[in-house]
């Protein structure tokens, strides 16, 4: 299988998951949330590798939005436009990789950068990849190539932008379900949208994950609960630091002095004069001058 056709396979399948995993939602949603025509940051490298212009590049980042079922393009003069996503599209890098085989083809590589938005704020973001074979020779065929990965691009980032669209209509309940979920993408969509909440609820499903193998995962839980930002959270933080690598610790008393409260003061003095590793030490003594910053210790009256 060509890279092509795996990163292809790769958008289809999140696809085919969400329309499974989803179906009932799906059969009873509108025919797809609006979009106006897309707006492509530079052409340049449009023009120069792939030999197409802006606007082509708009179409047929349309037609990936468009192909994902949960998006409709309509006429920036249409009605809807006011309450309508507006697309903004950037081609991050286009560039020729080395055979990754000996004996075997270069590739075309490209990476996208896709961004929604609209007026009451929300905003969806997704980065996707594409990779084409590219055979020597031939100048129009290797444009060919590259346009190919584009495509290939546009769907992984469409794929994950309609990923985000079926998180935000889910529950809190639903979402804090998902963080168990072996797919990478649905559970780190589901983290990410239970934090943009600041939902108290998933704080015990996302310490749980402080504890998993995967250390990704463990920082993304950090990161999720100090968004959140419920001082509630500190005393677990603190629980996870017991055995830890120093990096690990690190990271944790950084969350610490963004979320504060007792537990976190308490944790931050003991680690700043008694640690055992200068790293920790230092940083746990940075994090408490933090802290004191953001909230400077009462004054007591006499």
């Amino acid at each position: 299988m060509t890279p092509s056709a795996r990163t292809l396979g790769r958008a289809g399948a999140v696809l085919l998951a969400l329309a499974a995993s989803w179906g009932c939602r799906d059969r009873a949603a509108p025919a797809g949330e609006p979009f106006v025509p897309v707006e492509v940051a530079s052409d340049r490298l449009a023009t120069t590798w792939l030999g197409i212009d802006a606007p082509a590049v708009a179409s047929r980042a349309a037609a990936a939005l468009r192909g994902t079922g949960r998006l409709a393009p309509i006429a920036p003069d249409a009605k809807e436009a006011e309450a309508a996503w507006t697309p903004r599209l950037e081609i991050a890098f286009v560039r020729a990789l080395p055979p990754s085989t000996e004996g075997g083809l270069p590739a075309a590589d490209v990476g996208v950068r896709l961004g929604l938005a609209r007026a009451s704020g929300d905003r969806l973001r997704a980065e996707g990849r594409g990779q084409a074979d590219l055979p020597p020779g031939d100048p129009v065929g290797r444009q060919d190539r590259f346009r190919r990965a584009l495509d290939a691009a546009l769907a992984d980032a469409s794929s994950q932008i309609a990923a985000q669209l079926q998180a935000v209509g889910l529950s809190d309940e639903e979402l804090i379900d998902q963080l168990s979920s072996d797919d990478p993408m649905r559970r780190d969509l589901a983290m990410r949208t239970l934090a943009d909440r600041q939902s108290a609820a998933a704080i015990p499903a996302l310490v749980a994950r402080l504890r998993a193998d995967d250390r990704d995962l463990q920082l993304r839980a950090v990161g999720a609960l100090v968004e959140i930002g419920d001082p509630a959270a500190s005393a677990a933080l603190v629980e996870t630091t017991t055995q830890r690598d120093p990096a690990f610790v690190i990271q944790v008393i950084y969350a610490l002095a963004e979320l504060g409260g007792p537990d976190a003061e308490a944790y931050l003095f003991t680690a700043s004069t008694g640690h055992p590793d200068p790293a920790v030490r230092a940083a746990a003594a940075e994090a408490r001058r933090a802290l004191e910053r953001k909230h400077p210790p009462q004054v007591r009256q006499e």
